[in-house]
Protein backbone atom coordinates (compact mmCIF):
# COMPACT_ATOMS: atom_id res chain seq x y z
CA UNK A 1 0.00 0.00 0.00
CA UNK A 2 1.12 3.48 -0.18
CA UNK A 3 0.80 5.71 2.72
CA UNK A 4 1.67 8.88 4.64
CA UNK A 5 2.40 9.41 8.00
CA UNK A 6 0.65 13.04 8.29
CA UNK A 7 -2.35 12.00 6.20
CA UNK A 8 -5.50 12.57 8.39
CA UNK A 9 -7.62 10.23 6.82
CA UNK A 10 -7.83 7.52 4.17
CA UNK A 11 -4.57 6.34 5.27
CA UNK A 12 -5.61 5.73 9.20
CA UNK A 13 -8.38 3.69 7.35
CA UNK A 14 -6.39 1.90 5.51
CA UNK A 15 -3.49 1.01 7.70
CA UNK A 16 -6.30 -0.05 10.22
CA UNK A 17 -7.59 -2.71 7.48
CA UNK A 18 -4.08 -3.55 6.74
CA UNK A 19 -3.63 -4.25 10.52
CA UNK A 20 -6.76 -6.93 9.97
CA UNK A 21 -4.76 -8.68 7.14
CA UNK A 22 -2.05 -9.51 9.53
CA UNK A 23 -4.46 -10.89 11.51
CA UNK A 24 -5.15 -13.20 9.00
CA UNK A 25 -2.40 -13.92 7.49
CA UNK A 26 -0.56 -14.90 11.24
CA UNK A 27 -0.47 -18.58 10.02
CA UNK A 28 1.04 -18.17 6.79
CA UNK A 29 4.72 -16.81 7.32
CA UNK A 30 5.38 -16.78 3.20
CA UNK A 31 3.04 -13.60 3.34
CA UNK A 32 4.12 -10.29 3.56
CA UNK A 33 2.50 -6.54 3.34
CA UNK A 34 4.59 -3.31 2.28
CA UNK A 35 3.64 0.10 3.21
CA UNK A 36 5.55 2.74 0.83
CA UNK A 37 5.34 6.27 1.91
CA UNK A 38 4.67 8.96 -0.27
CA UNK A 39 6.24 11.30 2.03
CA UNK A 40 9.84 10.50 2.20
CA UNK A 41 11.15 14.51 2.70
CA UNK A 42 9.03 13.71 6.39
CA UNK A 43 8.68 9.79 6.56
CA UNK A 44 12.42 9.09 7.68
CA UNK A 45 13.05 5.10 9.16
CA UNK A 46 12.57 6.89 12.62
CA UNK A 47 8.68 8.25 11.87
CA UNK A 48 7.87 4.90 9.75
CA UNK A 49 9.46 2.99 12.89
CA UNK A 50 6.92 5.13 15.29
CA UNK A 51 3.98 4.37 12.65
CA UNK A 52 4.81 0.50 12.63
CA UNK A 53 4.96 0.14 16.16
CA UNK A 54 1.85 2.37 16.86
CA UNK A 55 -0.23 0.02 14.82
CA UNK A 56 1.94 -3.21 15.98
CA UNK A 57 3.43 -4.45 12.90
CA UNK A 58 4.93 -7.55 13.13
CA UNK A 59 8.84 -7.45 12.28
CA UNK A 60 9.53 -9.22 9.33
CA UNK A 61 5.99 -9.58 8.09
CA UNK A 62 5.06 -5.80 7.59
CA UNK A 63 7.07 -3.95 6.35
CA UNK A 64 7.62 0.22 5.46
CA UNK A 65 9.58 1.53 2.98
CA UNK A 66 10.79 5.08 2.62
CA UNK A 67 13.47 7.11 -0.36
CA UNK A 68 15.38 9.27 -1.22
CA UNK A 69 12.71 12.56 -1.86
CA UNK A 70 14.14 14.00 -5.06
Amino acid sequence: GFIFTRCPGICIDMTNQLVRVQESIAKSPEVKIVCFTVDPAHDTVEVLKAYADRYKAVKDRWYFLTGKDT
